[in-house]
């Protein structure tokens, strides 16, 4: 080994061979080091972004074909009904058209009845022709001024763990006994020995929702004043119905029906909610689906109708200027109720309803 050292071939063998077991001592860290990077680096980086917009770009398509499917369906559905007449009496026939009187009859057509049957057929065929669009139904009304109402029965949702769209949940709308509109002619009184601070003691909405879809103040060009007079906060379905609304605290319901524009069922809907709390403070609960039949009773014969803090008034709905369930609440102050649900109040202001709730 000596001899080995000493000679200078043998000092290159003998380096040669030490840089052999050297390389064969890294070689399994080196295998492992790569092992390891090729599973780190292995999946493409914004996987699960992809998949949300993926996600996202194809609930759009689903809503761009509804909303197209909407508009060729009543286009078609018109024509249908004009073409037979809009209706099939007993009156007869000219030229392959129905007539809407004879000598002895009137059969003027039920245009609403016609449109509304063939609007339903054509809009189905055009959903159930979409591969891509779930099996969900659709109910239709015609609001007042013969206004096409159409509405899910079902809620849309979208999977983003496979990026599908899927129907959950059946939307039951339960109606009031009497939609009309009532106020209360004796001013309200605040529900008699109620008395409110500074602050509510419930909340509209119950749990609180996530998020507030829409803020106080922020800019609303189909506002009058130009801004946000209120919150706009949703629950989701509950047991297969709308979330119930509740009294913010005690007070005397003083009206019931529409707000705002030009009709009951624009604007807040037909049976958006006032209560007086007493002290010129109001809270008004808007877009609503259903009002307690207790609370409808109640306005029929009295005009008014005494709540407490937490009880339910109503049911979270779509109904009026809304692109969605949800409620429309508002907090105004300073002035009493007009009693005119064009315009409900006369000066006075709105204020964040969150600073009024607990």
């Amino acid at each position: 080994m000596k001899k080995m050292m000493a000679s200078k071939s043998g000092k290159v063998f003998f380096t040669v061979l030490l840089g052999i077991f050297f390389i064969m001592a890294l070689l399994p860290l080196a295998m492992n080091i790569s092992f390891m990077n090729q599973g780190k680096f292995g999946k493409s980086i914004g996987e699960s972004q992809l998949i949300l917009l993926r996600t996202y770009e194809k609930g759009e398509k689903i809503l761009y074909y509804i909303d197209q499917s909407a508009v060729h369906s009543l286009r078609q559905s018109l024509y249908n009904a004009s073409q037979a007449g809009f209706s099939s009496g007993d009156c007869g026939t000219y030229d392959g058209h129905n007539l809407w009187n004879s000598e002895t009859e009137e059969c003027y057509p039920n245009l609403k009845e016609a449109v509304k049957e063939s609007f339903m057929s054509e809009f189905k065929d055009y959903l159930g022709s979409y591969a891509a669009f779930p099996d969900i139904e659709y109910e239709f009304y015609f609001a007042e001024g013969d206004v096409i109402i159409g509405k899910a029965a079902s809620e849309l949702a979208m999977d983003v763990a496979d990026g599908n769209a899927t129907g959950i949940e059946r939307v039951e709308h339960a109606e009031p006994e009497n939609g009309t509109a009532q106020q209360s002619t004796g001013g309200g009184s605040g529900g008699g020995a109620c008395t409110v601070g500074s602050r509510f003691r419930a909340i509209p909405l119950n749990p609180w929702p996530n998020y507030i879809i829409k803020a106080f103040g922020v800019p609303a060009p189909y506002q009058s004043g130009g801004i946000h007079t209120g919150i706009d906060i949703r629950n989701p379905l509950m047991n297969g119905q709308e979330p119930p609304i509740y009294a913010v605290d005690c007070g005397r319901i003083v009206y019931v029906g529409p707000l705002f524009l030009s009709g009951p069922n624009v604007g807040r809907g037909s049976k958006a909610i006032i209560i007086d709390h007493g002290n010129n403070v109001y809270s008004i609960y808007s877009h609503n689906s259903y009002v307690e039949p207790k609370i409808m009773n109640d306005m029929n014969s009295k005009g008014y109708s005494d709540v407490t803090a937490g009880q339910v008034i109503g049911r979270q709905g779509n109904e009026g200027y809304s692109s969605g369930s949800h409620v429309h609440f508002e907090v105004h102050t300073g002035v009493k109720f007009s009693g005119n649900w064009v315009t409900p109040w006369v000066g006075g202001r709105y204020e964040d309803p969150l600073a009024w709730l607990t």
